[in-house]
């Protein structure tokens, strides 16, 4: 290869890689979007707790039937247990309580006065932050006395004056279960820059051979 072969070469390449170290430094990087699955963290489980109680009304038929029963024994249940709103307790069920006694005779089937049975549901949510509420709390509130006193305020409070309870209740086992949350992904994007070959390095690349090319024709 003689020396002007050379020059000639030098002169093609120089300025060529030059141009392709500068035109790389404003290339933009090409991104690419992948998409990653992100567990959403474990929500605090809502809690329900239901029980029943029976009692012995002046009114079996009106203590059934009446609506503002039903609010009055939602007041009064949230009104023994700490921490319970009346949001919170749901009456399911105001029925008939059956028990037949010694001598045959049946209580709450004949005549205004008579027993009941009241089915409750106490729902806390999850974002609940009161008082501790669990089976042993709600069975050590529910004192009979004390339920007994707090239903007939309620119920004279509603101006319902021919119903009363007329002796203590008999409260029922208390069940709690905890009600599961849906468990949701969400996605989350995340991006990933790949480098790119820049216009100038491939013309560098594309000179560089045709010279080669000319050269070796020259030698």
């Amino acid at each position: 290869m003689n020396t002007c072969a050379l020059l000639l070469l030098a002169l093609v390449v120089a300025p060529t890689a030059t141009m392709a170290g500068k035109h790389a430094k404003n290339t933009t990087a090409k991104k690419t979007t992948t998409t990653t699955a992100t567990a959403k963290p474990a929500a605090k489980m809502a809690v329900k707790h239901t029980g029943s109680f029976t009692i012995k009304v002046s009114n079996a038929s009106a203590f059934k039937t009446n609506p503002k029963v039903k609010v009055a024994l939602q007041e009064a249940v949230a009104d023994t247990l700490p921490g319970v709103e009346k949001e919170h307790v749901t009456i399911t069920g105001i029925s008939d309580a059956v028990r037949r006694l010694a001598e045959g005779r049946m209580l709450g089937a004949h005549g205004a006065a008579g027993s009941v049975k009241v089915d409750y549901e106490i729902n806390l949510p999850a974002t609940y932050s009161g008082a501790p509420v669990t089976t042993a709390s709600i069975t050590a509130a529910l004192v009979p006395a004390t339920l007994m006193e707090k239903i007939n305020t309620r119920v004279a409070a509603a101006g319902l004056t021919s119903v009363t309870v007329t002796h203590a209740p008999v409260v029922g086992a208390v069940t709690t279960v905890k009600v599961v949350p849906t468990t949701t992904n969400t996605t989350k994007a995340a991006t990933k820059t790949l480098p790119t070959a820049s216009g100038a390095a491939m013309s560098s690349l594309a000179a560089f051979s045709a010279m080669t090319m000319v050269l070796a024709h020259v030698a």
